[in-house]
């Protein structure tokens, strides 16, 4: 677990330092893009570096269109 966190903390950090400056010159709605696609990688960070079980985005993308999209596929399949 701690190797894993290590390789978090320095994956971020070098990410973050290459977009620090980006960052300074951005305007307010591109901060708050990438503060909303930060939320999904921490989640998946902790996800990674505790091992837990929980859902992953693919599990939350089935429960939130998984029924319809299984509908249209069964709508447009051809019979073989």
């Amino acid at each position: 677990m701690v190797v894993r966190a290590l390789l978090i903390i320095i994956l971020t950090g070098v990410l973050f330092a290459y977009d620090y400056r980006l960052w300074k010159s951005s305007k307010r709605k591109d901060r708050i893009v990438y503060a909303l696609l930060t939320v999904p990688a921490v989640y998946l960070a902790i996800i990674y570096v505790t091992g837990v079980d929980w859902p992953n985005l693919d599990d939350f993308a089935e429960l939130g269109v998984g029924r319809a999209a299984k509908s249209i596929v069964n709508a447009i399949k051809l019979p073989s």
